[in-house]
């Protein structure tokens, strides 16, 4: 299926170019490193969904074979090819929660803690959050107006209650949100405030 993404995109854009598209695949889970390669020639980006490891790690390979399940959920390899990549739940199947998104794309642990799915494709915190903040709005075409914090720029926020930079991984889906900013306007506020 991925590879027939990548030829349908790239027949469509050999006879219809659009210079700035933003074409991506969804999922973008079960790669080879040359259809990553395939990806980033033809400017596509990944959408991806952290929070599949906790599930996905105990099938992967049963599903696709040993060896091909350690081309898969190569989020590392994505980023470092320069391939952009976004983030997003797939709510309803998986639960909304970035945090828990976050802590999967950091810890490749199941929530439980018990096991690792291939650590050394684990993303920085710092990447981790752009998937889902500066990533998102640029997939969207919304980098102008929103995933960074600008003058200029919708104030879309949320005040949390620990520092992610300074924590532990594992305790990401362990902290809470206190405060909810939707362009400039607070629209949760926790009770303890």
């Amino acid at each position: 299926a991925f590879r027939k993404v990548c030829d349908a995109i790239e027949r469509v854009e050999r006879e219809e170019p659009w210079p700035d598209h933003r074409h991506g695949i969804v999922h973008a889970q079960t790669t080879t490193p040359a259809l990553l390669e395939r990806m980033k020639a033809l400017g596509l980006q990944a959408y991806i969904q952290p929070i599949f490891i906790d599930a996905d790690m105990n099938i992967i390979a049963e599903r696709v074979g040993e060896a091909h399940a350690r081309e898969c959920y190569n989020w590392k390899a994505m980023e470092d090819l320069g391939i952009r990549v976004s983030g997003g739940s797939d709510c309803p199947v998986e639960p909304f929660n970035v945090l828990d998104n976050l802590r999967a794309a950091v810890t490749r642990q199941n929530r439980a803690g018990t096991r690792v799915y291939l650590p050394e494709q684990a993303l920085t915190v710092e990447q981790a959050v752009r998937l889902f903040t500066s990533d998102a709005a640029w997939a969207s075409r919304d980098e102008a107006v929103r995933g960074t914090l600008e003058l200029g720029k919708q104030a879309d926020l949320v005040v949390l209650d620990r520092d992610l930079f300074k924590i532990s991984h594992q305790d990401f889906n362990r902290v809470k949100v206190l405060e909810t900013v939707l362009n400039g306007v607070t629209v949760y506020r926790a009770e303890t405030l």
